[in-house]
């Protein structure tokens, strides 16, 4: 298990806090999907980040990654 930090900000779509973790991961980068989830609900692209609850620093976001 690899840990990646990324910095998002509240007004961000999942789909972009998924686009800075593939520029930070590797790992992410070369995967073909990614499923990523938030105190067990599981984020929808489309979802803003302060609506999913991510308003704090240093809050962990698990992510699913398929090759």
């Amino acid at each position: 298990m690899d840990d990646t930090r990324c910095t998002i900000n509240t007004n961000d779509t999942v789909a972009e806090m998924l686009d800075k973790f593939s520029a930070e991961s590797e790992k992410a980068a070369t995967a073909s999907r990614i499923r990523v989830f938030f105190y067990g609900r599981e984020l929808n692209s489309r979802d803003v980040a302060a609506a999913c609850g991510l308003r704090k620093d240093d809050l962990v976001v698990l992510a699913v990654l398929y090759e």
